[in-house]
């Protein structure tokens, strides 16, 4: 038989004669393996996968904003975009212009149907837009320059979803007209020219349904002062570097928007890869997740190395008979390196299916903020991971210990009983590094996970200002021109109002401009008395608002119904506004400025509005009565479940207004959860695979302790002759499995403090180097260890001098 073929068929028989040995270390492997297969179709679909762009890698965004790091993205206007198009022939092949919903009304389309009215996300770009991405059309055609030329307007492309939802793929759909409102424009029929594919996304996590052509002599004639597109898609030319075209693209957009631009407002340009602009803020923590899931492979494979160290061990009697009997130890590492690749093989097989198996959970636990989410599945690539993955195993976990027991000496060995056989030190020590080595990393993931768990359990708990429970909402925007006569606003949202109370359940309904953590939020500069401005943002809401949100009022009174659109103008502001502007002076009664006079009537406290990690700032709240707003946010205090009370709504919002599209129904408990879904992913992630490098960690350290109280049988014969308590050998035998663990723990410690650095972005509340999170993870690591190594030390005390004489 071929000699390879010979040792494979050598190492499962050996595999067969340790079942127990064989079943662990696969599971070992699958699951370190698994996890990071998991891990990495995670990063496959996110970060490596290519956008579905011809030459992604080529295509980036120029955007143009104000001098000031914070409002980096601000906007732009169409001199600078067309300047972009017309100047950049040196460094880009081509720039197409970008307008966006939500930040653009005349990007956002209503429709109605026949059950309901839909608001789609839409957006308007250049007739080049397509053709430089690469994308051709599933269905019909893409934009191209020819429809500018020939003079062709109201042209529309439909994404993929869109197409399946609403239109129920309809092949004819293509050549057909649509009746849509964009915008506050009045509604008219638009021309489907194609069906984008179903791999196309360009906005993320919201897909844009509804593409419109902009013809660029239309972009041209608009006002050149109005900050009115997102920015710009342009491609490099080849040869061309992201420096070289920020260089010379940031000489294209110097000049201030406007003649009254202060000089600190003037504009900066900035382009950057349309992949760093989809990430957006995920791309660090899936980073760190992949380290993480890296240093569990590591430790898997140190756990998998110290099994066969130990198993070496056991049959090293054995071993150094077919040493001697064939005289070739080449041939011993070889019979070894089979018998590991065999198992590393299987536990490679268990993990890749592990991981293939994953995606659909992954699918529905990924949080939307994470873009391209659900591309997460397997393929090919899974299963190549897989491989490389055993390989590593095989490399890492057998070699080390094949290379080790073919140094034994044969001799000596063939003069000990298996059973009496003192243990061989060099081994142990290679044992015990490896498991320092494992209680070192499990050790910085345990301090990783606990500040990251810290953090995100402060965040849940900062005081937001209002309670949000038990509260519905529902997104309407008045665009339609009916809305503009005097008094439509807000007879239109009185009968809405009038409709939801009726509705058995409810307790309390109220409106809103903007809830916390979604919608526009305004930004006023209210002037004082003297001449002084004090920024704030402004809020339009109703008397209900306070009540519903369960928002305390501090001073005066809130909204009443004497506050008619007649009566004098009145303002209800936070507790940190009233600070800003009047100090410790009492703010009730007096005076602000925005645009007309009105007088402060209330002091609330403040509200967390843009997300948990950002403190409250100053608010002034304008009562809906005396301004409506075309911007309304419905919400509903109700006893009734969201499932329950959503199609009541909706309904009631129908029959007032059956062209007027609800969005985003939800609650405010389930805005505020899905504003940290990603921190709570990546945090419950991180602490998971800590959890199994520590567990992993245990087994490793059973193993070794079993292991040394095999090898110090004889020596612990001899104490208990001499008159050792059974306390006393335990404690020998415990300190010999604690030693290195406290060792590699305290190295751990020291790498976690060092590198802690890295995680400072990722907090929140918690210094990355709090000492109390190392203090108390380094003792919670020695408390594990100590209980895992009682358990395996007990069997010492059944060791007598008499069983140990007749091993002898």
């Amino acid at each position: 038989m071929w000699e390879p073929l010979r040792e494979v068929r050598d190492a499962v028989r050996a595999c067969r004669r340790a079942p127990f040995f064989t079943a662990g270390v696969v599971a070992v492997l699958a699951l370190g393996i698994g996890a990071n297969g998991a891990v990495f179709s995670i990063l496959r679909a996110v970060l490596l996968q290519p956008l579905p762009y011809r030459s992604p890698n080529r295509v980036v965004m120029l955007w143009q904003a104000p001098n000031r790091s914070e409002n980096w993205r601000r906007g732009t206007t169409s001199r600078v975009v067309t300047a972009w198009h017309d100047q950049s022939g040196e460094v880009l092949e081509d720039v197409a212009s970008l307008k966006l919903a939500p930040n653009n009304l005349d990007a956002q389309f209503d429709v109605v149907l026949a059950d309901r009215a839909e608001r789609l996300r839409g957006a308007l770009v250049s007739p080049n837009f397509f053709d430089l991405l690469g994308v051709a059309a599933e269905g019909g055609r893409v934009f191209t320059p020819s429809d500018e030329a020939a003079g062709a307007r109201d042209l529309i492309v439909l994404s993929h979803a869109l197409w399946q939802r609403d239109l129920v793929g309809d092949a004819s759909v293509v050549g057909r007209t649509l009746s849509l409102t964009p915008g506050r424009a009045a509604a008219r029929s638009f021309t489907v020219v194609g069906v984008l594919p179903a791999a196309f996304r360009f906005t993320y996590p919201r897909e844009t349904e509804i593409w419109l052509l902009q013809p660029w002599s239309e972009i041209r004639a608009s006002d050149g002062r109005a900050i009115e597109f997102n920015g710009a898609v342009a491609r490099l030319k080849p040869g061309v570097t992201l420096e070289q075209a920020q260089a010379r693209m940031a000489a294209v957009g110097m000049r201030p928007v406007s003649q009254d631009t202060a000089p600190a407002d003037r504009q900066i340009v900035r382009l950057e890869p349309v992949s760093t602009w989809v990430m957006g803020e995920v791309r660090p923590s899936l980073l760190l997740l992949g380290g993480v899931a890296l240093l569990l492979l590591l430790i898997t494979c140190a756990t998998v190395a110290n099994a066969f160290f130990v198993r070496v061990t056991e049959r090293q009697r054995e071993l150094d008979v077919r040493t001697a009997r064939d005289a070739r130890r080449a041939g011993l590492v070889r019979l070894l390196l089979a018998e590991g690749a065999v198992v590393c093989v299987g536990g490679a097989l268990a993990g890749t299916l592990l991981a293939v198996s994953a995606g659909p959970v992954l699918r529905a636990l990924i949080p939307a903020a994470v873009p391209r989410g659900d591309a997460i599945g397997a393929d090919t690539t899974i299963v190549v991971f897989g491989i490389v993955a055993s390989i590593v195993a095989i490399v890492f976990a057998t070699v080390l210990p094949a290379w080790r027991s073919s140094r034994f000496d044969v001799a000596s060995t063939l003069k000990r009983a298996a059973t009496t056989a003192s243990a061989d030190r060099s081994s142990a020590l290679w044992r015990q590094s490896m498991l320092g080595l494992e209680a070192g990393i499990a050790t910085a993931l345990l301090v990783s996970a606990a500040l990251l768990l810290v953090s995100f359990w402060r965040l849940n708990h900062v005081p937001l200002g209002f309670d949000g429970d038990k509260v519905l909402t529902v997104e309407m925007r008045l665009l339609d021109r009916k809305f503009r006569a005097p008094g439509a606003v807000a007879n239109f949202q009185d009968a809405v109002v009038a409709r939801v109370a009726a509705i058995p359940g409810v307790a309390e309904v109220g409106l809103t401009s903007a809830v916390p953590f979604r919608g526009v939020d305004f930004f006023f500069s209210f002037d004082m008395p003297g001449g002084r401005a004090v920024n704030g943002n402004g809020r339009y809401v109703d008397a209900a608002y306070f009540s519903i949100m369960r928002i305390p009022v501090l001073h005066g009174r809130i909204f009443d119904r004497t506050d008619t659109a007649n009566a004098g103008k009145v303002v209800v502001v936070s507790a940190s506004f009233a600070r800003n502007a009047f100090g410790t002076e009492d703010a009730v009664g007096r005076m602000i400025d925005e645009p007309d006079s009105k007088q402060v009537v209330g002091v609330v406290g403040d509200v967390r509005y843009v997300a948990l990690d950002r403190d409250a700032g100053p608010a002034v709240y304008l009562p809906r009565s005396q301004r409506p707003s075309e911007l309304m946010c419905l919400i509903v205090r109700s006893s009734l479940d969201a499932p329950e009370l959503g199609p009541s709504v909706r309904a009631a919002i129908h029959d007032v207004d059956p062209t007027l599209p609800a969005m985003d129904m939800t609650t405010i408990g389930t805005i505020i959860s899905e504003s940290v879904s990603d921190k709570r992913f990546f945090t419950t992630s991180t602490a998971a695979f800590a959890g199994l490098a520590l567990l992993l960690t245990l087994v490793g350290l059973g193993v070794i302790v079993a292991r040394a109280v095999v090898e110090r049988t004889r020596e612990m014969a001899i104490r208990s002759a001499l008159g050792a308590s059974s306390r006393r050998l335990i404690a020998l035998v415990v300190a010999q499995g604690l030693t290195p663990v406290a060792i590699g723990g305290a190295l751990g410690l020291v790498a976690a403090f060092w590198g802690s650095t890295l995680l400072a972005r990722f907090l929140f509340g918690i210094a990355p180097r709090t000492l109390s999170v190392y203090v108390g993870v380094g003792l919670f690591v020695l408390a594990v260890a100590l209980i895992a190594c009682l358990l395996p030390a007990r069997r010492v005390t059944a060791v007598t001098p008499a069983s140990a004489l007749r091993a002898e």
